[in-house]
């Protein structure tokens, strides 16, 4: 489920074609999202 929900995020964010700099937010939060994942998980 988490899976789905970071590529619609993915997917959502290459459709509105945002700038430079929310990408690299953008690439923070999975990051982050991909650790929390990984520390709920494991």
């Amino acid at each position: 489920m988490m899976a789905n929900l970071l590529l619609f995020i993915h997917f959502r964010n290459k459709t509105l074609k945002k700038a430079v700099s929310d990408d690299e937010a953008y690439s923070c939060q999975t990051f982050c999202h991909l650790i929390i994942h990984r520390l709920l998980y494991s």
